[in-house]
């Protein structure tokens, strides 16, 4: 095979676990369902802020309701075309206990999910709620499945760049399509789980992989750097979760909270 013709490579700690949106919580599994799925926006790299992505733009009609106008160039990895049924279905199944999404929580503020034409939603809340843009990087299923769990995730089609196009047990590969929300890919991808650090390492400096998603410690650059492999730096956004306990040990007292609060 070609060098130009060979897919790109990326290898992840743990095997994905699902690329159903409904259900991915962990980063292997998010980052993978987004070469398949996408939803109405996206988040700036550089900025963080949401822009449109299946959105062609939207507009507050008020401080609680949010006109979504849809792209018109936009089909499913089925071939069938994006229509704000699609959407409605998407958030309303979301919000269903029978479907009981993982992300269920992002409907909490919204009051309905109204079609206001073939290509326009409306966004109603029951009170403001200032991620409701972010909120919209949630993909949008078919309507058929939105609301039906009848079909496995490998199946559900997609507003992503990419298909998946065939499993061998964790490794999965994904195939170029048109019709998505970002220009046809020019290779295909292929994410192959490899658990141990060092492998990951040998298989990146040895050229076999192209791409390493996370599960690379500091202490293991100088390896990868003397076999040419440049690394670069740049800003990132991150979110920690500190779960102390309180109700016994030296954080029940409240003067050593506020002491570990200042950083003291």
């Amino acid at each position: 095979m070609a060098p130009e013709d060979r897919p790109i490579e990326v290898i992840v700690p743990s095997a994905v676990e699902t690329l159903d949106p409904r259900d991915c919580f962990d980063a292997v599994s998010l980052r993978a369902s987004r070469l398949v799925h996408a939803g109405l926006s996206r988040i700036d790299p550089e900025t963080l802020e949401p822009v449109p992505l299946a959105a062609r733009s939207w507009r507050w009609a008020s401080p609680t309701a949010l006109v979504v106008e849809l792209r018109d160039d936009l089909s499913f990895s089925s071939g069938k075309p994006l229509l704000a049924a699609d959407v409605v279905a998407t958030w309303e199944g979301l919000a269903s206990p029978t479907i009981n999404s993982r992300h269920r929580r992002l409907t909490d503020a919204l009051k309905a999910v109204t079609i206001e034409g073939p290509l326009r939603v409306r966004f109603e809340l029951s009170h403001a709620h200032a991620t409701l843009l972010s909120d919209l990087e949630m993909p949008i299923l078919e309507a058929a499945d939105a609301s039906t769990r009848l079909r496995p995730w490998r199946s559900l089609a997609g507003l992503g760049p990419f298909r998946l196009a065939t499993g061998s047990g964790d490794r999965l590969r994904f195939e170029p399509r048109d019709g998505g929300v970002l220009p046809r890919p020019a290779r295909a991808i292929v994410v192959q789980p490899i658990h141990d650090e060092n492998a990951r390492v040998v298989r990146l400096a040895s050229g076999h992989a192209d791409v390493a998603f996370g599960g690379i410690s500091t202490r293991l650059f100088p390896a990868l750097e003397a076999n040419g492999i440049t690394l670069t730096e740049m800003p990132g956004s991150g979110l920690t979760y500190l779960l102390p306990r309180t109700d016994q040990g030296p954080l029940s007292l409240l003067a050593n909270r506020l002491r570990l609060s200042a950083g003291l």
